[in-house]
Formats: C-alpha cells, structure tokens, sequence
C-alpha cells in the first residue's frame, strides 16, 4: 500500500478547488516523493481541515493538485506555547521540530545573557516547524516568532498564560522559590495539581498564588473535586496509570454503590478473558469499525477521546469514552439478540450509556452518524438515524430520546444540521470539552539564568517554577520532556 504524502498549502480547502503549487512544494511532490498526474496526495491549510487530492498536471518545476473530499474537520491544538534560549544549530533545529510534533502553538526564542546563539533564522525554523507537521498528521503549523529579549518577554507577558520555568538545578535552599523545599516542585505534581481542581466541562478560572519567594503556584477555583487547606490541590501519585492501549488515564476511586460491590462506581476491572480478547479484536477491524473509529476520533477534544476494543468488567465495548461514560456499538445483523441486552443492562448498570448504531449507516450516512454521536456527548441528541428494513438505525439506552424519523439528522431548530464546531482558534477552548487554560513552557539557556534574570523571573506572578528530575538535563531534551508531561497531565494526550 503506498502512503499519500502530506503537503501544507497555503490556500482555500474545498471540493472541486485547484491548487498550484509552489516551486519548492512541486519540486518535493514530484522529483522527491516520484508523484505523477493520478496520484494521491493529502492537503491542509490550518484552517479547513484535511483533504484528499490528485496530481492533475506536474512537471519538473511545476505541480497542480485538484481537490477532492474532506478527510478531518479543523479542530485547535491546546493552547500551549513554548519560550526557549536558542542553542547550537542542531540543536534548535530539533527543538522546534519537536514542540511541533507535540502540538505547541507558538514557538518564541527568547534571547537571555547566557544564550549561546546569536542569530536566529526564523523562516528556516518556520520550514522546519512546517515539515515536522506534514509527516505527523497534524493539521496546522505553529507560529514561529521572531526571537525577544527575556525583559521584553516578561513586560508584555499575558498575566492569564501560566508560564512553566523549567527550573532544573532548584535553587538556593536559603531563597525560597517555590514548593515547600526551598526548590521548585517536580513538573508532574504540579500540573496534576492543576488538573485536580477542574471537572470538565471547565469549572473555574486559573489563579496565581504567590509564594513568599515571589514564585507562584497553581490553584484553581472549581466547583467540584477536594482541595486541600488554604486552597492547594494535592495529587494523588496512584491517579494515573498505563492503560493496555499505552494510553495515560486517570484512575477514578469507585463510589459506594446501592448496586453492591464493584457497581456503578468507578470503571470495572477487565478481566484477563476480556483484555485478551479486545487485543485479538483490535486487529481485525471490520470496514464499519474502521469508518467509526475515524469518525470518533473526529470527536476527541482534550480530557475526551474515545479508545476501541476497550475492555471493561467482562465485556470488550467496541468504542468507549471513559470520561463521559459512553459506548458506542456498530451493530451487524447478528446483533440486537438476548446476550446484547444482557450487555447494555451490565453497562447500564455501571453507570454507562450505550449507543447502538448499524453498520450500513456508519458506511452509507457517516455525517448522520457524527451528528448523532456529538449530540449526545454535549447533551442534546439528535433524532435517530434513517432505519433499516422498518427498524430504528440508532439507539441509546439511559436518557437517549429514540425517534422513528426517516429524515436525516437535523439541528435542534429543524434546520440543517450543524457542522463540527473547531472550536475558538483565539483561546484553545473546544465546545464540550475540558479547558486547561493558557500555558507556556520557558526553556532557559545551558548554564541557566544569570542572578538578575532569576530575580525577574520571581517577580513575574504568572511563573510556575518546575523541576524535571534530579538531573541538569540539556536544553534540547529539557524541552521534550517539559513538553511531554504537559501534553499527558493536560493536553489532547490527557
């Protein structure tokens, strides 16, 4: 099977629309990746979302590309930035493809008394940044500034973006920064702090407290979840854990049921049977499955994605999204007999929804069936889909309004249904989903801040001073690994 390449174009995304190429773009297409007139080729523009295409005319120096159907809408990355001291010319280079890769929005050098690198090309980063996109699906670039003092930075800095100083070496145990050491808190801690005090949808606002150092440190105000005195949350070091996916999820402490032992509290155990079975059935995907995972992985939004084949208790739910409690069945005609029922009553039972939906729709009405599925999840459903021979095309269980309609899919007002929402591109929030707020990650030169930098830094209210470990990592590495624990405690990992 051959892979269609992915190119980033800086143009109109719609069907039927005709793209020429840049000279740079049409030399890659066509004498690089070997592409000729027929060929497919996959396009975004950080805007319109990801589209199939053809190579309808190419030549040495020029190429031509004919639009055809959307694969993914547009959806916003967290709004995440990175801040970093420019090293070495490999070295920046593979930071930024990096940040890229792991979803940053912006990337700004920032130029301090102990950078190494005096001058910095940022429309070669911008290449970088922009090629490290077009091989890791991601659907927009993220923008490179031009480089800015440390002072500069800090007097323009927005008070409402929280800004993560990767304080790897601490500081002086008789100049407290943070924590309750004398030294800044472990990275992980500190943004599973943060992420304690919300319950998605967003609860509260992200506040500073300062500390007597003059660092600060996260609270949140939320209306649900346990803080401890004096308004800091406090992690639970057992809350996540590696799910059979390699997913990071966070563990919920079950309830106490009137079900009785281990009933509609939190997510059953799997059981050994129901985990082998799920890894087996996760390589034989039927076509439908196939079409409805694409479809559901349309719908992921930070705190919210959906995992396939996903084992819970005795079962293996065909797709299910654990933080809203819902499974999502593609349903054959061997299906809707009494072990099914006996199914959904021992979701319903944990505290589930369970969504029936038939295979012919997921691959004759794959819109329909979005509308459905994202009904549901932001709490007003839509009607049920077009039936097949005289029989419902989708059913819930639980609170799911079941209709006989014929018609497809159509918005609360009776008009035409609504399209996927990407969400507010200035803020990062997406419509029904957990918003963790602004945030930056400030990488400093290798050798550290100077003195009179560290004290500006203690002065900024929006610092949150972090260490990544016991040892004085690289600036490269630093970066990666501050960027990773970001993404896994409160991005579009979590």
């Amino acid at each position: 099977m051959t892979v269609e390449p992915r190119l980033y174009v800086d143009a109109p995304l719609e069907s039927g629309a005709e793209i020429a190429l840049p000279r740079e773009a049409a030399h890659y297409l066509v004498n690089v990746m070997r592409r000729a007139p027929g060929d497919g080729v996959r396009v975004f523009n950080g805007r319109d979302g990801e589209w199939r295409a053809e190579v309808a005319e190419a030549s040495k120096r020029a190429a031509t590309l004919a639009v055809g159907e959307r694969l993914r809408e547009q959806a916003p990355p967290p709004d995440l930035e990175l801040v970093f001291a420019p090293v070495k010319r490999a070295r920046t280079d593979f930071i930024v493809e990096k940040a890229t890769e792991l979803g940053v929005r912006a990337i700004t050098p920032v130029m301090t008394r102990r950078t190494i690198a005096e001058r910095v090309r940022t429309d070669r980063l911008a290449a970088i940044a922009r090629e490290a996109a077009e091989q890791t699906e991601r659907l927009d670039l993220p923008e490179v500034r031009e480089p800015v003092s440390l002072d500069r930075l800090l007097d323009g800095w927005d008070a409402d973006r929280r800004l993560v100083f990767c304080d790897e070496a601490g500081d002086d145990e008789d100049a407290p920064w943070g924590g309750e050491t004398g030294r800044a808190r472990p990275m992980l801690e500190a943004l599973l702090d943060h992420r304690e005090g919300f319950a998605p949808p967003l609860a509260g606002e992200l506040s500073a407290k300062p500390t007597e150092g003059g660092g600060s440190q996260v609270a949140a105000s939320a209306g649900a979840g346990e803080n401890a005195p004096g308004g800091e949350t406090r992690s639970d070091p057992d809350r996540f854990a590696v799910t059979q996916d390699g997913l990071i999820e966070e563990r919920h402490t079950p309830t106490p049921s009137p079900l009785g032992e281990g009933r509609g509290g939190g997510r059953p155990e799997p059981s050994t049977k129901a985990l082998a079975a799920a890894r087996r059935m996760r390589g034989e995907p039927t076509e439908a499955e196939q079409k409805l995972w694409t479809i559901l992985k349309s719908l992921k939004q930070p705190g919210r994605h959906f995992r396939r084949q996903a084992a819970i208790g005795p079962y293996v739910a065909d797709f299910a999204c654990l933080s809203e409690k819902l499974i999502v069945e593609a349903d054959g005609g061997g299906h809707g007999g009494a072990r099914d029922a006996e199914r959904d009553a021992w979701f319903e039972a944990n505290g589930y929804r369970v969504l029936r939906i038939w295979n012919n729709e997921v691959l004759e009405n794959p819109e329909g069936v979005f509308e459905t599925i994202r009904g549901v999840l932001e709490g007003h459903p839509t009607p049920t889909l077009p039936s097949r021979g005289g029989s419902q095309g989708a059913a819930m269980t639980g609170e799911f309004v079941e209709s006989q309609s014929a018609d497809a899919p159509s918005s609360p007002s009776g008009g035409e249904a609504a399209k996927p929402d990407p969400g507010d591109r200035a803020t990062g929030r997406t419509s029904g989903g957990y918003d963790p707020g602004k945030w930056a990650v400030l990488i400093g030169p290798e050798g550290g801040f100077d003195p009179e930098e560290r004290a500006r830094l203690r002065e900024c209210g929006s610092v949150v001073p972090v260490t990544l470990g016991p040892r004085i990592l690289r600036a490269d590495t630093a970066a990666v690994a501050a960027l990773t624990l970001w993404q896994a405690a409160l991005g579009d990992w979590s």
